[in-house]
């Protein structure tokens, strides 16, 4: 009876003890998943604050930006409104030349297929600005032809009427320089046979010729009064003209052989 009883009491203190675990247990799951509940709770108000912090950051840029921009409305405006252009010949008046490229300059071209008018810009292209300054100032394009013409795709030129002026440029090559506007329609372009080979030929793009872009031509300028002219540049002998010949013997060779081709007749500065 005795020997019973001591082993119903070992029994119902093993029973407790399982009981007491499992309850222990299923407390500690319990501790657990609030502690991880209280940690995503600390994380998404973490987040917030943060998210918070941001929008505050952006909206007093945003005030800031607001408020400059209501100081300087003029200043603004000024700079994006594009250069005015007279609307008729009369208003580019002719002034003697500077000393050298301004920043922005305009040149007139007098033609036998008409006048027009370039501007042109050191921030497109310094080096190209300068040596189409330079080329126009010392009378370089003077009586020179336009010798190669391809409809819808550029006029070219840029070979003087004496081989000697021609000749002085050979080995003045330019350095290439980034493309900061797209050969578009009335863009001007020294053409280029490679890599750092600029020297004086020219073309105006017909078209928008983009495709030129990644192939290092580089505008300097854009055609802003007389593209009508251009376009009526004669077509007739296309890409004939051999430009070797032209080095050698000038405007005598393309009068000889191509008496319709149209010429540039003189160069001037105006404001």
């Amino acid at each position: 009876m005795k020997r019973n009883l001591v082993t119903l009491l070992g029994v119902i203190i093993v029973i407790a003890g399982i009981v007491g675990v499992r309850t222990a247990f299923q407390q500690t799951i319990k501790t657990e998943a609030e502690l991880a509940e209280a940690a995503e709770t600390e994380k998404k108000l973490a987040e917030a604050a943060e998210l918070s912090k941001a929008e505050a950051a952006k909206e007093a840029m945003a005030k800031a930006g607001e408020e400059k921009a209501a100081a300087t409305p003029a200043l603004d405006a000024a700079a994006s409104e594009p250069t005015p252009q007279p609307t008729t010949l009369e208003g580019y008046e002719m002034i003697p030349w500077a000393e050298t490229a301004p920043e922005v300059f305009r040149v007139k071209f007098d033609t036998t297929a008409g006048p027009f008018v370039v501007e042109c810009s050191t921030k497109w292209s310094e080096e190209g600005s300068k040596r189409f300054f330079e080329l126009c100032k010392t009378g370089f394009f003077n009586n020179s032809g336009f010798f190669r013409v391809v409809p819808g795709f550029v006029v070219q030129f840029g070979l003087a009427a004496d081989p000697k002026m021609t000749a002085q440029y050979t080995n003045k090559n330019l350095r290439d320089e980034p493309v900061r506007k797209s050969n578009q329609k009335g863009k001007i372009t020294f053409a280029t046979g490679g890599p750092n080979t600029r020297t004086t030929q020219l073309f105006i793009n017909y078209g928008d010729n983009a495709n030129l872009d990644s192939m290092g031509f580089t505008p300097f300028g854009e055609v802003v009064y007389g593209m009508e002219n251009v376009e009526k540049i004669n077509p007739e002998y296309g890409e004939q003209p051999d430009q070797s010949m032209i080095k050698q013997e000038g405007t005598a060779y393309l009068k000889r052989d191509f008496p319709n081709l149209d010429f540039i007749t003189t160069v001037s500065q105006v404001k």
